[in-house]
């Protein structure tokens, strides 16, 4: 299973002829009717499964895989410390904790994605962290027997080793659970799409979600400032690429949350919000091209899932505000254009994903004809962020975290992220001063949308020619439920109308 895992993008880039199936065929011949028996080892097994399945689809609900891994670290009581009379060694208890915190990560990111329930709540996990250490440190601890258990090998590495004194093997696990344990908030506060706000206090609703969203988008700059960082990167899980991907997929999907559930007047959601999602569904394009025209990554139905909503996104900002500087709105049009032309390149090899990629170029073409007349700027893909890549990146980005008077003092990883006018990202490792800075732009809080007014770039008569999308686009029924069985798709549990003739309608939608 380690070979199907290990070989699925080296032969999609032709290095090796070897289909990886062949090696995930020859894996579950070897599986049996006890691999739910085999303690650890059956929750590992699984966590291979699923992660070949998020490559190629094998039938089975990826979702009910990850549920299974959970239930059996339960039952064997991983989610909380062995017992005193416990005899494992050193290296036996960092695999167990380092099982199941790899199940946790998996869990949350699925659970929200989906927006289901978690399959353990945070409050029922007493278990530490796997140590900082590479497994050859722990060998040789086990060897002196200096430590009883593995917290206090933790405690005594946490003193003799200083903060920053270098990467180890778990580096880029530790920067990945940190990650999910902000997605596990996020989930919590956001992730209840039932718990309306009317259940708030009206007057008080706005400012709640407003408050849980600046200390949510806060924690998320924080983690980025602290991933690790490889002057020599082995592998994509390395590369400061990478990290930036995490991050925008991370804060764009804590803004789409927000927008669901903040008031709203005549079913349009805050202006500032809009702009926020825009940056945001611009910057995962952006830095998931980064990585996919280099063959640094390849294509799964979860990024096809992430991509397509980005884009989605960025449709229905550009179409609620329509004055946008033209910055904000070219690097917008070039990143709806960028993701069309991922998605199809993703279809070629995703069949079932083609109805998806039909209806996103219908609603992409709406957009790009509206903008590019009032950019004057062709919207085919050769002349926008596909061939220019560089140039989308080499200005200098003020800070995501900071209000738009603030400077920013360079980047992250060398290269320049998008313009957004006024977003951006600060240095690698910054210092953080927790409450110097907004996470949202206030001034734009109180813009009201200027469509219909004077002032605005592009008024009604710019806007009822039918070339754009609707205001209340999110609040069709037929386009959210489609983007709802997306994420069911990008799982391995696509909804039965993805089969039917016209699963979407698009003759009344489109």
């Amino acid at each position: 299973m380690i070979l199907a895992v290990g070989s699925v993008v080296p032969y999609r880039n032709g290095v090796i002829e070897h289909h990886p199936y062949g090696f995930y065929l020859s894996a579950m011949k070897y599986l049996g009717d006890g691999i739910l028996s085999k303690g650890l080892e059956s929750i590992q097994d699984l966590l291979l499964v699923g992660r070949f399945a998020i490559y190629h689809h094998i039938g089975t609900s990826i979702w009910e895989i990850l549920r299974l891994c959970m239930r059996l670290c339960v039952e064997q009581g991983l989610h909380k410390p062995p017992s005193s009379t416990s005899s494992c060694s050193l290296l036996e208890e960092q695999l167990q904790r380092r099982v199941f915190w790899e199940c946790y990560m998996i869990d949350r990111y699925s659970s929200s994605t989906l927006d289901r329930p978690c399959g353990i709540a945070d409050k029922y996990i007493k278990i530490g962290f796997p140590a900082d250490a590479n497994d050859e440190d722990l060998e040789a601890a086990d060897i002196s027997r200096s430590f009883p258990n593995l917290d206090s090998f933790c405690a005594a590495s946490s003193i003799n080793s200083p903060s920053g004194s270098g990467n180890t093997e778990m580096s880029v696990f530790f920067a990945c659970l940190r990650l999910r344990q902000i997605t596990s908030k996020i989930h919590s506060k956001f992730g209840d799409k039932a718990t309306s706000t009317t259940t708030r206090h009206e007057a008080t609703a706005r400012g709640a979600i407003y408050g849980e969203l600046d200390h949510l988008l806060s924690e998320l700059h924080g983690w980025r400032c602290t991933t690790p960082l490889f002057n020599n990167p082995r592998s994509l899980y390395e590369m400061q690429d990478w990290y930036d991907l995490l991050y925008f997929r991370e804060r764009l999907q804590l803004v789409r949350k927000a927008i669901d559930l903040v008031p709203k007047l005549n079913g349009v959601p805050p202006r500032d919000l809009l702009s926020l999602c825009l940056q945001c569904a611009t910057g995962a394009i952006t830095a998931f091209w980064k990585l996919f025209e280099p063959k640094k990554i390849t294509f799964t139905r979860s990024y096809f899932q992430m991509l397509f909503t980005a884009g989605l996104s960025i449709m229905y900002s550009l179409s609620v505000v329509g004055d946008f500087d033209p910055a904000s709105m070219k690097a917008g049009t070039e990143a709806v254009t960028t993701c069309e032309y991922i998605l199809k390149q993703m279809g070629v090899n995703l069949s079932d994903a083609k109805r998806y990629v039909a209806v996103y170029e219908a609603l992409r073409g709406y957009v790009i004809r509206k903008y590019s007349r009032n950019l004057q700027m062709d919207p085919q893909p050769e002349h926008g962020l596909l061939a220019s890549t560089p140039h989308f990146y080499q200005n200098p980005a003020p800070n995501l975290a900071v209000s738009h008077d603030e400077r920013n003092t360079g980047d992250i990883s060398g290269t320049r992220m998008p313009t957004f006018n006024g977003v951006g990202f600060t240095n690698h490792h910054a210092d953080q001063t927790s409450g110097d800075f907004p996470l949202l732009d206030t001034q734009l809080a109180d813009l009201p949308i200027m469509h219909g007014t004077t002032d605005s770039l592009y008024n009604d008569a710019s806007i009822s020619d039918g070339s754009v999308l609707s205001w209340n686009i999110f609040g069709d029924d037929a386009l959210w439920n489609m983007e709802a069985g997306l994420n069911e798709y990008a799982y391995g549990d696509p909804p039965a109308t993805l089969y039917l003739e016209d699963p979407f309608d698009l003759q009344n939608i489109l």
